[in-house]
C-alpha cells in the first residue's frame, strides 16, 4: 500500500562547508508517513548528502534516531522534538503521532498542550546541543528512572558549566 507522505520543510545547523570552524543554518525537507505496521517511517534530506531515513513509533522516536546520526557529524536539527525537555506521548500524557510533550521543569508536569514536532521552537536557543543524550538524561531524572549511580541530568549540567566557568 502507498502511503502518501507528509512533508515540512525544517531548519538543521552544522559546519560550514567553506569553513568547518564556523556554523552554518539550511532549510532542509523531512517527511514521514505511517507504515501498515502502524509504525512511522521518518526521512531528512540532507544535510550531509543522501537521505537518512529511520523508523519509529512516532515522528519523536524516529527522529531520535536520525538526530543521532546528524549530530555524529557536527549537524543538529531545529526542531521542538529536539529540545531537551521534549519527549514523544506517553500513556499518562498522550499526545499526536507528530507532536510532543515539553516537561518544563525537572519536577512538575509537562505542559498543557502538546506542540508540533517538527516546528521550530519559538527560541532556537532551547534546542540547545541538540544531543539525544542531553534530553535522555533530562527525561531520566524528570521521570525519576535514572539508575543508581548514574549520571543525571543535574549532574550533567553542573559539570558543564563547572567545565565552562574554567575556560
Amino acid at each position: 500500500m502507498q502511503h502518501q507522505p507528509n512533508e515540512r520543510g525544517v531548519y538543521v545547523i552544522g559546519p560550514s562547508p567553506n569553513d568547518r570552524e564556523q556554523t552554518e543554518v539550511q532549510q532542509t525537507t523531512v517527511s514521514w508517513f505511517r507504515t501498515d505496521d502502524g509504525d512511522v517511517q521518518l526521512t531528512l534530506a540532507g544535510p550531509t548528502g543522501g537521505e537518512l531515513a529511520a523508523t519509529g513509533r512516532d515522528v519523536f522516536t524516529a527522529l531520535l534516531v536520525i538526530r543521532e546520526a546528524l549530530h555524529d557529524r557536527g549537524w543538529r536539527v531545529l526542531v521542538n522534538a529536539a529540545r531537551k525537555e521534549a519527549w514523544g506521548g506517553t500513556p499518562e500524557h498522550p499526545c499526536g503521532l507528530a507532536h510532543v510533550r515539553i516537561y518544563p521543569t525537572l519536577t512538575g508536569p509537562p505542559a498543557n498542550d502538546p506542540v508540533d514536532a517538527l516546528d521550530m521552537p519559538d527560541d532556537p536557543a532551547l534546542v540547545g546541543s541538540g544531543s539525544v543524550i542531553e534530553q535522555m538524561l533530562w527525561h531520566d531524572e524528570w521521570a525519576g528512572t535514572t539508575e543508581p549511580g548514574a549520571l543525571t541530568w543535574t549532574d550533567y549540567e553542573r559539570r558543564r558549566q563547572e567545565s565552562r566557568a574554567s575556560r
